[in-house]
């Protein structure tokens, strides 16, 4: 099975309160050619999202620190943040 699309058509699913949570709706259909099969039919439907998700431990914004990070197992900082289409957030919850 195999689905194509350009990137540049597709919209991005946001967190509530930076963006529009778009979603999707893939069906899939597929007919077996085995004769062991009990339907002739078989059909799956989802609604999905499209989004980039990064964990950043560190300041990914000055130069040295990807370089540095690459080599290095941890942090110097036990801080992290969870960046959603590059947009930095704040994650709440338990």
């Amino acid at each position: 099975l195999r689905l194509d699309a350009k990137a540049a058509d597709i919209e991005l699913w946001w967190p509530i309160g930076l963006g529009k949570q778009i979603l999707y709706d893939i069906l899939v259909s597929f007919s077996p050619t085995e004769p062991h099969f009990e339907h002739d039919l078989v059909e799956s439907s989802r609604r999905i999202g499209f989004r980039y998700v990064a964990l950043v431990t560190g300041n990914e914004t000055e130069p040295g620190y990807t370089e540095r990070a690459e080599k290095e197992e941890g942090t110097e900082s036990h801080g992290m943040l969870f960046r959603v289409n590059g947009a930095a957030i704040w994650s709440r919850g338990a």
